[in-house]
């Protein structure tokens, strides 16, 4: 099993320039997403020190992050719906990254992302399925890591790296001829039995951890690890009582070169040590640490008579390799529906949290709230755009495919669409290349949030000129005089509205608070103010509302002779959001957020489905009739 670890180490030079310069479909609003919220990094075997300079990686751009194995995570099932989790796996196939992934599915992690180094994974499988997910699956051209992780493991720490915008200072990887030397003589002072301390701090974290993982692994040898301060804590006392068998390394970036000189200097104790250096900083001093430390690998299995890449694995092994745990953690076997539904709207984490007569509360809530959206007779449906029926990577094309299908199926039965936004013209010329032209009188747009309603085949709606409210036109000159963190966002002035998008996703919780509290302060009418995931809205009167689309739509049925109940779908339910008008309405839905009131706006959607996967879900869930259709949700 396996491959020699000489070979791994003859091409890892390759892999690193490949991780260095493969394009990554991970965008600064990925990163953003990630740092916004407590995150769990998962992983395995080799993918754990991965795990270990992901996390370090957050904490430097000022998030919080924790490295845990896939059991650990469900253990700590009940704070999962408040955090991001990603997975950091070679194959992307191992039981246990799986049953962790439907793990954070069912219990609705805020996103869920992942990196592979294989292409086509049952990780990445799972993900296409729940729009919260994204994993990223690139195809290593070292191939299938021997039995230890080695190239992977380069190119992750590279791609790690490069994700969170750290800068990798050298070219390429190299160990000179006295490092080489130190190591060799180093490992020859080994005793037959030895048991090596590993010494760290900071960014040589998961160089120490992956030196455990190898060594055990393999079997080539004890390590213990400790950082520099919590070693000065009992642990040193081992060297007193194990001299004989005992060694240590002290893994040094020029942060804590110092400390480890100080420390070392008072390990008068006669014992082989080693001074495992880089004068690199930050996740270069990572990448350059591990690659030594796979030099040390090498010369300690030929001191010990193991190849590393391929050391026997006993039958047992591969048993327990794929032991399959997924009976024991019954969560797995529950239908997660209806709980998921309950949580979003008690605005709670875990189920357990609820007493019993609360549940009984929820779960008759919910009863009812079901039985009416699948017994009422519906005309006319009515969607909300942007992360409803796009999503913001589609902001500015063709929504897709399955989606089109779905509201072309829905229109061919003669019932009404209503699409409400806050933009204008692009959303009608996007909607006239995806619905079918002969429906187009009976798909109703509400532009710039219900301001201005006209049917998809009016070529001269929205009116993009007019008078424009003399209060807004103060309020936009009073932001763009305004002095922002960094760079300002884009504000644009219409008729009926100021629309403010960020040109820097990573100031934009500061310019969100800014413009809302210089808008309060501004004006004498105080305009209302909506949110959308990466927007704000400022409306001129308290008169244009999404709400405005509704009875034009009920007309419109009563014209057709439809049944004039019509279903509202959003996600930005939840006050200040720009749907929490349009969602009180008592037939809604949520693909998202949701409010507090509990005889509408439920999102129904499975765990892990939201936005324009839940919107499908929704749009699948149609019974049609003559002049009517239900939700059977």
């Amino acid at each position: 099993m396996g491959r020699p670890f000489v070979s791994e180490l003859n091409i890892i030079n390759q892999t690193f320039e490949w991780a260095k310069n493969v394009k990554l479909d991970f965008k600064e609003e990925d990163l953003q997403d990630i740092l916004a919220n407590p995150t769990y990094v998962i992983g395995s075997g080799g993918s754990s020190s991965a795990c270990y300079l992901f996390s370090l990686l957050q904490h430097n751009k000022g998030g919080f992050c924790k490295a845990i194995t896939p059991l650990e995570l469900y253990y700590n099932s009940s704070s999962i719906r408040n955090s991001n989790v990603v997975f950091i796996s070679a194959s992307g196939k191992n039981n246990d990254i799986l049953l962790a992934y439907k793990n954070a599915i069912q219990k609705e992690a805020i996103r869920i992302f992942g990196l592979c180094m294989k292409q086509k994974t049952k990780l990445g499988s799972l993900a296409n399925n729940h729009s919260i997910s994204k994993i990223m699956e690139l195809a290593c051209p070292s191939g299938k890591d021997g039995f230890l992780a080695t190239n992977s493991l380069i190119a992750n720490f590279a791609i790690l790296a490069r994700m969170f915008k750290s800068t990798i200072t050298f070219d390429e990887l190299r160990i000179s001829k006295p490092e080489i030397s130190t190591l060799q003589k180093f490992v020859a002072n080994l005793h037959d039995e030895f048991t090596i301390t590993v010494l760290y701090a900071g960014w040589s974290q998961p160089v120490a951890i992956d030196i455990e993982s190898k060594f055990t692994e393999a079997g080539l040898g004890n390590i213990l690890f400790a950082d520099y301060r919590n070693f000065g804590h009992g642990r040193h006392n081992w060297f007193d009582k194990k001299k004989k068998q005992s060694a240590v390394i002290a893994l040094i970036t020029p942060t804590e070169k110092i400390l480890a000189d100080k420390t070392l200097s008072l390990l008068t104790v006669n014992i082989p040590k080693l001074k495992l250096s880089t004068s690199h900083s930050e996740a270069s001093a990572a990448i350059d640490l591990l690659y030594k430390s796979f030099h040390l690998v090498a010369e300690v299995g030929k001191k010990v008579g193991i190849d590393p890449g391929r050391p026997g694995v006993p039958s047992y092994g591969s048993k327990l390799y794929n032991l399959s745990y997924k009976s024991l953690l019954d969560d797995f076997s529950k239908n997660k529906n209806d709980e998921a539904a309950i949580l979003r709207k008690a605005k709670l984490t875990n189920i357990s949290s609820i007493t019993k007569s609360e549940q009984t509360y929820w779960v008759s809530l919910l009863a009812e709230f079901r039985k009416k959206m699948s017994t009422y007779k519906f005309g006319s449906l009515i969607f909300d755009y942007d992360g409803t029926l796009c999503t913001r990577d589609e902001k500015r094309k063709v929504p897709r495919q399955t989606i089109v299908h779905e509201l072309n199926t829905f229109l061919s039965k003669g019932l009404i669409l209503g699409i409400v936004t806050g933009r204008g013209k692009s959303v009608r010329e996007t909607l006239q290349k995806c619905l079918d032209s002969k429906y187009w009188d009976r798909v109703i747009i509400g532009y710039y949030n219900g301001a201005e309603i006209s049917s998809l085949k009016n070529d001269l709606a929205p009116r993009v000129s007019g008078e424009t409210d003399p209060e807004l036109k103060t309020i936009a000159s009073k932001l763009n005089n305004l002095k922002y963190s960094g760079s300002a966002p884009t504000i644009t002035l219409r008729p009926f509205q100021i629309s403010i998008e960020p040109n820097d996703p990573t100031r934009w919780l500061y310019v969100k608070q800014r413009v809302i509290e210089s808008v309060k302060a501004l004006s004498n009418h105080d305009p209302v103010v909506v949110e959308s995931g990466h927007s704000i809205d400022i409306l001129s009167s308290t008169e244009i509302s999404k709400l405005n689309i509704v009875s034009v739509c009920i007309s419109e049925c009563k014209a057709r002779n439809l049944e004039t109940g019509y279903v509202c779908i959003g996600d930005k339910g939840s006050y200040p959001g720009n749907d929490f008008a349009l969602l009180t309405s008592p037939h809604s839905l949520s693909v998202d957020e949701v409010s507090a009131d509990p005889a509408t706006c439920w999102n129904l959607a499975e765990p892990g489905s939201t936005g324009v996967l839940a919107s499908l879900k929704y749009l699948q869930s149609i019974k049609y009739n003559k002049s009517f259709f239900t939700l059977s949700i």
